[in-house]
């Protein structure tokens, strides 16, 4: 631990630890808390209990709600304690940021129990008449989507799809998509590509929509 001068990141985490604070670990791309622990820290890493033996994806939320902050990391590698538990090493950020003002974006992980059939065609205005594709839904927010495009068709950053019909169990909602970013992902053996996309229109029944995508979450 740097005493001279610590980062913001690393006196949360000092504050944490002496005062024996819950500390919470979330997937970026997911909404479901994990407890955790603090269990040593210097300038450029901390190490905290893991949840896990296999990640799903490297980049996790760390939050301190006590405290009102949280940050995202990278798990660089993974060890065990003597007590058998594993360890995550994890990247230490300089800043910090609050949970009341500047919360991470909600988003929930429901693959691969959602899909999205995604209308491509320019010509028609239904969607059953419509020229479409299906992919899988990676994960789900309040304002945008992840896609899994295995597809043999490939969209650039700013198409806009007509419509697109999302649905995980018996609920089913509309919404109108554009591709704002394209990136691949590490899942289990693969490397999954993944499209993020924005939602530009008004999602009926959303409550519920997002209750169940919360649901899935968890499990």
């Amino acid at each position: 631990m740097s005493l001279l001068f610590p980062s913001k990141a690393e006196k949360a985490l000092g504050k944490a630890k002496k005062k024996e604070l819950a500390v919470f670990a979330t997937y970026a791309d997911g909404a479901n808390r994990h407890k955790t622990e603090i269990v040593r820290y210097d300038p450029k890493k901390c190490v905290v209990v893991g949840f896990t033996e296999t990640l799903r994806e490297d980049r996790l939320n760390l939050l301190v709600p006590d405290l009102d902050i949280w940050f995202e990391t990278r798990v660089t590698h993974k060890t065990h304690d003597i007590k058998g538990r594993v360890l995550f090493y994890c990247d230490m950020p300089e800043e910090v940021s609050s949970l009341k003002r500047n919360a991470p974006p909600e988003r929930f992980f429901v693959y691969p129990k959602g899909t999205a059939v995604l209308a491509i065609s320019e010509q028609e205005t239904f969607l059953d008449d419509m020229k479409t594709t299906k992919m899988y839904l990676w994960c789900v927010g309040q304002d945008g989507v992840e896609l899994v495009n295995k597809s043999k068709h490939s969209f650039e950053v700013g198409f806009k799809f007509l419509a697109a019909k999302l649905t995980i169990g018996n609920v089913e909602v509309m919404a109108d998509l554009e591709v704002a970013e394209l990136k691949e992902k590490v899942y289990g053996r693969e490397t999954v590509p993944i499209m993020r996309c924005a939602i530009v229109s008004t999602i009926k029944e959303e409550e519920p929509w997002l209750d169940i995508c919360r649901k899935v979450d968890r499990v």
